[in-house]
């Protein structure tokens, strides 16, 4: 495996390329990757480079699968695997990981709610949040989880860089408002709107 001191000799494409290959044999063949030490034995040894090209890969491949096998692969291990990881076995999570690991929640379908509520626990910085807004604006979870979304999009919003008051936020909101007003996390959303500039109506 990779020395994680030895790293700076590979070219930042061929780190993501052994992320991306991981996360293949994570999600396609091993069965139960938990359960039978592949990732206890590797991650450890991992740069952050290369885990955060796993988690990217992994939620490459959760986004091209159906709600079914979203849902099985959550029950079999997924769910375990951010478990341990919150609590830092066998290695501390990275902002790099969950960074990609938030963005896992837009394609978990049905374990949405379960998802939202580990990543809200996870360290977020320098999310895109625009391009989750965006995202959940399209989302099945928008009608079928609107707390959890909203959950989701004051993570995403806190973790911004640059914090903008973008449209989708705004359409977001009215959205929102209309299924779960009067909530404490609908008024935290409303903050965060007030810090970027937004007027109530």
């Amino acid at each position: 495996m990779l020395d994680p001191a030895k790293s700076d000799q590979f070219d930042a494409h061929a780190l993501q390329s052994l992320g991306h290959n991981l996360a293949g044999l994570a999600m396609r063949v091993i069965p139960d990757p938990v359960e039978s030490g592949f990732f206890r034995d590797f991650l450890p040894l991992l740069p952050d480079e290369v885990r955060a090209a796993l988690a990217q890969g992994m939620d490459n491949h959760l986004e091209r699968i159906d709600d079914a096998a979203r849902q099985k692969v959550w029950d079999a291990w997924l769910k375990r695997y951010l478990d341990l990881r919150l609590v830092g076995v066998p290695v501390a999570l990275s902002v790099s990981e969950t960074k990609h690991m938030l963005e896992w929640c837009l394609h978990l379908g049905p374990a949405f709610p379960e998802a939202v509520d580990r990543v809200s626990k996870m360290p977020q910085k320098a999310v895109f949040a625009f391009s989750v807004m965006k995202d959940l604006l399209e989302n099945p979870a928008l009608e079928r989880f609107s707390l959890h979304v909203c959950r989701l999009v004051i993570v995403a919003l806190q973790a911004e860089d640059y914090p903008h008051l973008h449209d989708e936020a705004l359409t977001l909101h009215k959205k929102l408002k209309k299924t779960i007003s009067g909530t404490p996390e609908l008024n935290t959303f409303e903050e965060l709107l007030y810090l970027r500039g937004w007027q109530k109506k």
